[in-house]
């Protein structure tokens, strides 16, 4: 029995058929695994924390007395943030996430009984950050003023506006007066 040209064609493509199939297979296959590490090759931050990076400037370059800093919190009592430093030239604070202003509260302790206290407010626009939907959302920062109580402060101001993960560079110069 003579079979036409089309029904042989017929019965050849039902044979290629499998082997087309197992070909786009592997395509899809290789196609997928490389998306998907290109996706996935996204380095997230290991620091996520968002912070202001404080120098000081002026004649006191070097804190002579202790410094504590805490900052108040809306759904409990005021937090430590720095406890008890001195004779440093620069420090890191945290900053809230959405707050449009930050307040801390500076305890200065010198020689014998002398203690001060200053308060820092730092007004700020809050920025959402995303990198990508591998590493944790954030906020940054950017810093629109910085004013203060004047006891044991002189000034403060802003040098680097933008905050980020990053605090390498100084965000905000404070100004010390010479004594207590």
């Amino acid at each position: 029995m003579h079979k036409t040209a089309k029904q042989r064609n017929t019965r050849d493509m039902g044979k290629r058929a499998p082997h087309r199939h197992s070909a786009c297979l592997v395509v899809l296959l290789v196609l997928s695994v490389i998306i998907t590490n290109a996706c996935s090759s996204v380095e997230c931050p290991l620091n996520n924390l968002v912070q202001m990076s404080f120098k000081l400037k002026g004649d006191v370059t070097s804190l002579p007395y202790t410094l504590t800093v805490s900052t108040p919190r809306q759904e409990s009592n005021d937090t430590i943030v720095l406890n008890m430093i001195s004779a440093v030239d620069s420090f890191i604070l945290p900053i809230s996430y959405i707050h449009p202003v930050d307040t801390f509260y500076f305890d200065l302790k010198g020689e014998g009984d002398i203690q001060l206290f200053d308060t820092i407010f730092i007004s700020k626009e809050n920025h959402q950050h995303f990198q990508s939907v591998d590493c944790a959302g954030s906020y940054y920062h950017n810093l629109k003023s910085a004013t203060s109580t004047r006891h044991a402060l002189d000034s403060i101001s802003i040098h680097t506006p933008y905050v980020t993960n990053e605090t390498h560079e100084a965000h905000i110069y404070i100004y010390f007066k010479n004594s207590l």
